[in-house]
């Protein structure tokens, strides 16, 4: 009776960390995108350059990646709770100290740090414990909660626009803050496996039966596991970077995620931008970011099934999808009818949906267990210089050449440009090289 119970609890767990990982993807990638929104404001009100602005915007987007390295050591001293928690209040005080007090480039560049760093505590929390929850059929589940990033995509900049429309930019902002801080709710449900339950009301002892039931080698394990605590710990910071010298096929779907998140971030941050230059008014120009958003939707999606029967390769995940999304960015910067552009941007996201869910899902599965926590934090570090990449170079170009045609113009070239480096990740071999635990401790899960 226990035990079904039990079984029960860690089954409830199980879902909704799923449920938390979701939503949490979904503001973090609607918040990025929200910033289309507001781009052009908030170059009006600094009075300064796209440059800076959409480097800002990028610090947002990458410190929430690029912090998963210091993130990853704090889980050795905090909770993936404790750290989602702390991270979830930062986003909505950063959003809400933009809407009351930004008045200079450095103060707006204060508040995209705050609200980078609160989604940087709060990614690596969630995906570890994702991991924990779901060990087998891992690329499956992180690929559905990957569509809730399109989900954040296509309804987040409805939101910002209607609160920029209603209240004006600075109480929009303010709101937008106070919404996000059901990111502090994410964060309280990240429940760890086997955490510790209520003692039983009618027994308070343990039956030798019930001693039976427990395998002697699941006791010596654990014993085993808290004799090494120590030792691990102190091993935390050796082999951080071992993963990329171990393990090839993970270095090139490294390289490939370097560029897929450039175009990415430039796609995001420019597409209402460039919905305005092609001729589009403001309403019609955000419903590109929609259009994106269910492409990207369906994209995530195609995933999830592509990876339950064994679809995901160099080609369904990298070659198909980067040619369809180069030629559909291509064909952004030559339409001008709201209708050829919003099924432009549809396959857009699509194809990009695709790609990052493929991609990302297929690096665990290139990953000794020894290596697992390092090199998904390197992962996300790459991810998050990729987006600040991505965000300052976008908008410099946008200052030199005066158009956002060009930026897409470049996207699209580079979308042809990774080809060789997907074609290398085919002729690679998949199988992972375990290293030996002596040698390379393995981390506790948090």
């Amino acid at each position: 009776m226990q035990f079904t119970e039990r079984l029960k609890d860690e089954t409830m767990d199980r879902w909704i960390v799923l449920i938390s990982c979701s939503v949490r993807l979904a503001f973090l990638s609607g918040c990025m995108k929200s910033n289309s929104v507001i781009l052009d404001d908030v170059v009006d009100t600094l009075q300064t350059t796209y440059g800076l602005v959409a480097w800002g915007f990028a610090i947002q987007s990458g410190l929430a990646y690029m912090f998963s390295p210091v993130t990853r050591l704090l889980m050795n001293i905090f909770s993936a709770r404790q750290l989602s928690v702390t991270g979830g209040a930062l986003i909505g005080i950063g959003y809400i100290y933009l809407g009351l007090r930004v008045r200079s480039v450095w103060q707006f560049f204060l508040s995209e740090f705050v609200i980078g760093t609160g989604f940087g505590l709060s990614s690596i929390p969630g995906y570890v414990t994702l991991h924990s929850h779901f060990p087998v059929n891992f690329p499956v589940m992180l690929s559905f909660t990957s569509l809730f990033n399109y989900v954040g995509v296509a309804v987040f900049p409805l939101i910002m626009q209607r609160l920029k429309a209603t209240y004006g930019l600075e109480l929009g902002l303010l709101l937008f803050g106070a919404i996000t801080w059901n990111n502090i709710l994410c964060g309280v449900c990240l429940r760890q496996v086997g955490r510790s339950r209520p003692a039983p009301t009618k027994r308070t002892a343990v039956t030798s039966s019930e001693k039976e039931d427990i395998p002697e080698m699941e006791l010596k394990d654990i014993v085993s596991e808290t004799t090494n605590i120590g030792k691990r710990q102190i091993n935390n910071t050796k082999c951080l970077c071992l993963s990329i010298f171990y393990h090839k096929t993970f270095t090139i779907l490294l390289g490939i995620e370097l560029f897929a998140f450039y175009i990415f971030m430039s796609w995001a941050l420019f597409l209402v931008s460039l919905g305005k230059t092609m001729g589009l008014n403001e309403g019609e120009a955000v419903l590109l970011s929609t259009a994106g958003g269910i492409g990207g939707l369906l994209g995530k999606l195609s995933a999830v099934f592509m990876f339950k029967y064994g679809k995901v390769n160099a080609y369904t995940c990298c070659v198909i999808p980067l040619v369809t999304n180069g030629l559909s960015m291509l064909g952004c910067t030559l339409v001008h009818n709201v209708y050829g552009l919003s099924i432009l941007a549809f396959f857009s996201g699509l194809s990009q949906g695709v790609n990052s869910s493929g991609v990302s899902g297929t690096i665990p599965s290139t990953i000794c267990s020894h290596h697992f926590s390092e090199a998904i934090a390197i992962s996300y570090f790459v991810d998050g210089v990729a987006m600040q990449l991505g965000g300052f170079f976008s908008g410099f170009l946008h200052d030199v050449l005066g158009s956002t045609i060009y930026i897409y113009r470049l996207d699209a070239g580079l979308c042809f440009l990774i080809l060789p480096l997907v074609f290398l990740w085919a002729c690679t071999d998949d199988r992972v090289h375990q290293c030996q635990p002596e040698i390379f401790p393995r981390k506790s899960d948090p």
